[in-house]
């Protein structure tokens, strides 16, 4: 994981290197490949995430199943032992579960460490293992050169030592001193460097918390693309429901535009009476031209008048220059004036001459456009009688389709209901048949509880073996653990050696992890024990589960007698009734003999008890034998008189053992009688089945026989309530007779239990009479013989002493049994006469069940009649849905005439014939629609699936990440421990090359301003050198540290590659 986890990272900063010159280049270039790879990265985590969760549900499911099969245990094995146990290994179970969750964030952290070493910085991937190898080698480097100076410097000493002894003059000594100072000064420089170094390590650490940030950020916007996302979905769903609205908008305004048809061919009857309305206005045209033709002629009148006046004017004129030529020359400028209104007057004639022409050119266009119209009107007119004639032939043909539709509708909603009925009372019997098979069912089911028991008996068996071999293989896996933790306890130990200082946490973990240690080797022999001790127990299971079965033997005898006891009272019940009781009493005695099986349980746990305290007092036992010979003479003078009272109890016992002998030849006749029953039950059974299939074909005609069956069920339930009252009393009777019947049992079980043990005892008291006239005949092997009987003449006096109290008891409780026999027999006489009566009434109602019968078998074969009849019906409604067919075949032929005629309208105006066209492409366009509404649906519910498990998926993938942001906090708070650590280390380090650097610095002044004698600079020269070596120390520890944490990173990646 972790490996592909950088493998993924380095090609993302290739990539991102790869991209960023052509950024340069070209600041235009998308940046899809990023986001591409960025999306793969993602998807490959989320594959991984979700192959994780499902190894983890995997996990759950097996540990699931383990606790169910302890829960089953438990169950099963009523011992309190048992439980302390498992819950003891629940407990280990669980801090094993713990442990391994510490070792698992443990792990998680030293990725995380990983991740965060191989982490970018500014674009670049930096492996900060190989820098820190590169400047561990240059402080090596620094040391060696270090330590070569200190040899020159000391070599310098002695040589000045041995020549300049007799010198006086102290200037070259003092010389070198303060070279070698330099020197040293110079090295600090040096350190001083290094820290420098250590403090951008710390700057690109921050760096890198800082990455960790963006891509937390970057997880948190994909998250809320992932909610994006979700929102498009739902706003997709919006928008299909939008399209479903819309599309029942287009049905809506097909209906209306059926309705606007419909208003079409009343506005066909509005055009003709606009084409009147068009008649009355042409005529009012002709009237207007008329008018305007009065005009004109006024007008021609006016122009003749002034002509009339012309003509007059020009007479006067010749007359007046005649008579007056003296008033010429006065008035010529009268005439001009005269002639220019004469002018002005002609334009205004020219003008409305030009006028009238144009009046009269109108009034014949108008003349030949009202002729025009009325040559079209007179079409139209036409037209319209025509297509009435045919619209009328139409609609007289679509009313008799209508009526001939309104019939087959009704005859098909008879048919319906019809059918409806018959479903319902089909529906009411086959509900009924189904209760009674699922009370057979459920009879059925009680009966195979028992041999489910014996299996779930045998399952317990397997599920104990197989959780001894689940432990050795836990063991096993335990062992290997305890193997790898003492190989990482031995690592860890030496990790403690060298970092007391630096990694205070990492002890608190050793101290944990030898803790867990110890805590498994404990576990280990825990678990070793504790197999032992299952294998006891299931030895004593075994013998449990025989002692069982010996047990349900007896107590299916004794079920086997009280069956016969209350079957000679339920034979007139039906089979149904009968066969509950019989269950539920089943389960009764199942629940008590699982409480007896308990008890003996519990005494068998006493046993071992008293088996294991024997086993101590044997030794004791071994003195008092002498003792106890003396008392088996007194105990067989008691034998005798146990004997005689024995011999009483044995008549009781033959007595009873004599009506037993009856009782169980009555059962083995009931028994018989139930098998009879049972396959009567059987056939029933398969009758039902038949008639279930046959009424499933059957759809109409099943009133009457509901009726007859009504009536039946009515005669049926006065019937139960009869039934029902009588078996009240029989059930009382045969609670006191199971009282009874308890009693008597408990009392032979008692009693054979008793009879066998004094058999043993009687037969261990012969035995020992025989071996002790042997003894007395045979002296010399009394010592062997001694021991031997000692042991079975403790035995006998404790089985003696038992069979004693059991005695007493018995015979106090035979005392009061005889007196509650005889007090029970009495009643069991009084009930006998009872029951016979309400056998007879039994006898009657069972006369009358036979008659139901035969009602019901003539019903039946009423119902085969109804099935011929529902065939043919069936048939019928096949040729109807034929002729139905036609019928739309001739619809859909008339649908296309009146298309055309539609068409043929559309000619008359521009509007109808657009909506017609319309019409049709809606129709057309519904047709698509709906086609497309099909696969809209169905792409529906494949994103309604593909929206669940996407919503499953998100969930899962927030559940993974918040686990995953989980693990990443945990790794910040270790990172942060660590650069704090870092930190402290790094300060302390700067301020001893600070004290360092000072004290350097005062020796320097010292010496300007002060000659210092040599033993001070001698011991200024000691005091360099530790702390030279302190620092040689503290660079040594880095580099073992740095060794230590390459080796856990190399341990990391193969973990990392062998779960991968």
């Amino acid at each position: 994981m972790i490996n592909d986890l950088r493998h993924s990272l380095a090609e993302s900063y290739k990539d991102k290197k790869s991209v960023m010159p052509l950024l340069d280049s070209s600041p235009m270039v998308p940046m899809a490949t990023d986001t591409s790879k960025k999306d793969r990265e993602i998807a490959r985590l989320a594959h991984e995430v979700t192959t994780l969760t499902l190894t983890v549900m995997h996990l759950q499911s097996d540990i699931d199943v383990r606790d169910a099969q302890i829960r089953t245990l438990k169950n099963s094995s009523g011992g309190s032992s048992i439980n302390e146990d498992v819950n003891e290994l629940m407990e280990l179970l669980n801090g094993l579960q713990e442990e391994t969750q510490l070792l698992r964030q443990q792990m998680a952290q030293k990725d995380a460490l990983v991740e965060a070493l191989s982490a970018k910085v500014d674009g670049q991937s930096v492996d900060f293992v190989e820098l820190v190898k590169k400047k561990d080698l240059e402080i090596a480097e620094l040391h060696a050169d270090l330590s070569r100076f200190r040899a020159d410097h000391i070599r310098s000493k002695r040589g000045q030592d041995g020549t300049g002894s007799g010198s006086k003059t102290p200037t070259t000594p003092v010389s070198i001193k303060r070279s070698s100072i330099r020197e040293s000064f110079g090295n600090t420089l040096e350190f001083n460097k290094l820290n420098d170094d250590l403090a951008n390590r710390d700057e690109e650490i921050a760096q890198l918390t800082d990455t960790i940030a963006h891509y937390r950020q970057e997880i948190e916007e994909l998250h809320a693309s992932d909610d994006n996302k979700a929102r498009q979905l739902l706003e997709k769903d919006r928008e299909i429901e939008a399209f479903k609205h819309s599309i029942e908008i287009m049905a809506n305004d097909l209906n209306r535009k059926s309705t606007e048809i419909s208003q079409l061919t009343d506005q066909c009857k509005s055009l003709e009476a606009e084409l009147v309305k068009l008649s009355d206005a042409t005529q009012n045209n002709m009237q207007s031209s008329r008018a305007l033709e009065h005009k004109v002629e006024e007008l021609e009148e006016l122009n003749m008048t002034l002509d009339l006046q012309l003509s007059r004017a020009k007479d006067d004129y010749a007359s007046i220059n005649s008579s007056i030529t003296a008033e010429l020359t006065q008035k010529c400028d009268e005439l001009e004036l005269l002639k220019k209104e004469v002018s002005s007057l002609k334009e205004i004639n020219q003008s409305q001459a030009h006028e009238a022409a144009s009046l009269i050119s109108d009034i014949g266009a108008l003349r030949k456009s009202n002729d025009q119209l009325q040559m079209e009107l007179t079409d139209s007119l036409t037209k319209l009688d025509s297509q009435k004639k045919h619209i009328a032939s139409i609609d007289a043909e679509k009313c008799a389709s209508e009526e001939e539709m309104a019939l087959l509708k009704a005859q098909l909603a008879t048919l319906q209901a019809q059918s409806i009925d018959n479903k319902t009372e089909i529906s009411k019997l086959s509900s009924s048949l189904g209760k009674k098979d699922e009370q057979i069912a459920a009879l059925q089911k009680q009966l195979e509880v028992i041999p489910s028991l014996s299996a779930e008996k045998e399952s317990l068996a397997l599920d104990l073996r197989k959780s001894n071999d689940s432990l050795k293989m836990a063991t096993t896996t335990i062992d290997q653990l305890t193997e790898e933790l003492e190989e990482k306890k031995d690592k860890i130990n030496v990790y403690k050696k060298e970092n007391n200082s630096m990694f205070e946490d990492i002890r608190v973990h050793n101290n944990s992890i030898a803790q867990l240690q110890g805590e498994l080797k404990k576990l280990s022999e825990n678990t070793s024990q504790r197999e032992t001790e299952l294998v006891e127990k299931l030895t004593k299971l075994e013998a449990a589960q025989s002692e069982r079965d010996q047990l349900s033997s007896a107590n299916l005898a004794l079920v086997k007698e009280l069956q016969a006891k209350t079957e000679q009272v339920e034979r007139l019940k039906s089979d149904v009734f009968a066969a509950k009781n019989i269950v539920s009493e089943k389960e009764k005695e199942l629940e008590r003999v699982s409480e007896l099986l308990l008890q003996r349980e519990h005494d068998l746990e006493i046993a071992a008890e008293t088996i294991s305290d024997m086993k101590s007092s044997t030794s004791s036992l071994e003195k008092k034998a002498k003792d106890q010979e003396a008392r088996t003479l007194e105990l067989t003078v008691e034998n005798d008189r146990l004997t005689r009272e024995v011999t009483e109890c044995k008549k009781t016992i033959h007595e009873a053992e004599h009506k037993a002998a009856a009782s169980e030849r009555m059962i083995q006749d009931l028994e018989a009688a139930q098998l009879a029953k049972d396959e009567e039950v059987k056939t029933l059974e398969q009758e039902l089945q038949k008639s279930t299939e046959l009424c499933s074909t059957k759809d109409a005609e099943i009133l009457h026989t509901s009726q007859r069956l009504s009536s039946l069920e009515e005669e049926n339930k006065v019937l139960s309530a009869t039934v029902r009252d009588s078996l009240e009393e029989v059930s009382v009777k045969a609670e006191q007779l199971t009282a009874l019947q308890r009693s008597i049992a408990e009392y032979d079980h008692s009693a054979n239990e008793k009879d066998s043990e004094i058999e043993t005892l009687k037969h261990e008291a012969e035995m020992t009479n025989a071996k002790l006239a042997d003894l007395l005949a045979q002296e010399t092997s009394k010592d062997d013989l001694i021991k031997d009987l000692k042991k079975q003449v403790n035995e006998f006096s404790n089985k003696l002493l038992e069979a004693k109290q059991t005695q007493q008891e018995s015979s106090r409780r035979c005392a009061e049994m005889e007196t509650d026999y005889y007090a029970l027999q009495c009643s069991l006489e009084e009930k006998q006469a009872s029951l016979q009566l309400e056998t007879e009434k039994c006898t009657n109602m069972e006369h009358k069940l036979a008659e139901s019968i035969y009602l019901a078998e003539k019903c039946e074969s009423e119902k085969s009649q109804l099935v011929t009849k529902l065939q043919q019906t069936r048939e019928d409604l096949k040729e109807a849905e034929r002729e139905i067919e036609l019928m739309k075949n001739s619809l859909k032929e008339k649908v296309t005439e009146c298309d055309g005629l539609a068409i043929k309208l559309s000619l008359l105006e521009e509007e109808h014939g657009a909506l017609k066209a319309n019409y049709t492409r809606d129709k057309t366009e519904l047709k698509e629609k709906e086609k497309q509404m099909e696969d809209l649906e169905n792409q529906l519910l494949v994103a309604e699936d593909n929206v669940r498990e996407l919503t499953n998926e998100l969930d899962e993938m927030q559940r993974q990440l918040e686990s995953i942001l989980h693990e990443k906090q945990v790794q910040e708070a270790e990172i942060n421990k660590m650069t704090n650590t870092l930190n402290i280390t790094t300060d302390a380090i700067k301020k001893q090359s600070a004290e360092r650097a000072l004290l350097i610095e005062k020796l320097r002044l010292k010496e300007e301003e002060y000659r210092v004698p040599q033993e001070s600079l001698i011991k200024m020269a000691f005091y360099l050198r530790e702390k030279g070596d302190e620092v040689a120390k503290l660079n040594d520890l880095l580099a073992e540290k740095q060794k230590f944490i390459d080796s856990l990173l190399l341990q990391i990646e193969k973990s990392s590659d062998q779960h991968s």
